[in-house]
């Protein structure tokens, strides 16, 4: 197997020798992977995987509840009021490059799609994701039509 990582990420390990212990891992469990057991076997300084995490306690806990947070603000739906006929919505990630560098924050959809920048980034984003989830389930012929939907699209 030739293991190699998408191409929007970056990580400081070898994605080969990563994914030969995530193998390693998934063969020893019968067939599955486990993220318990892959933290495990990245605890120890030898392992190919051991340099993807955070083994400071205080940084990995602000990074955790960070984490939790992006994952508390994807979640929530804001209901506006019925008498606008607005969709449930929710927050949205935006990331606006500046002459200072770039920001990234969370601001509701409806926001987000009303201003040119920001709309702009939130269709970059859908379409992206769109190739990812084309790109993920091309092998089901179930999709066909969707799949052809976001050829159109994306192209």
């Amino acid at each position: 197997m030739i293991f190699t990582w998408k191409e929007s990420r970056t990580y400081p390990a070898d994605a080969q020798a990563v994914g030969g212990e995530l193998e390693k891992l998934r063969a020893a469990a019968g067939g599955i992977l486990l993220p318990s057991a892959v933290v495990d076997c990245a605890s120890s300084k030898k392992s190919a995987l051991h340099p993807l995490f955070e083994w400071n306690d205080k940084t990995a806990g602000i990074k955790f509840r960070k984490h939790q947070a992006r994952l508390i603000l994807r979640a929530i739906v804001i209901h506006m009021d019925e008498d606008e006929g607005l969709p449930p919505t929710g927050y949205v990630n935006v990331k606006i490059e500046t002459e200072e560098g770039s920001e990234q924050y969370y601001m509701t959809a409806i926001d987000a799609v009303s201003n040119e920048v920001t709309r702009a980034y939130v269709l970059a984003q859908a379409l992206r994701a769109a190739d990812r989830f084309r790109e993920k389930y091309r092998h089901l012929e179930e999709l066909a039509e969707i799949m052809a939907a976001i050829e159109t699209a994306i192209a």
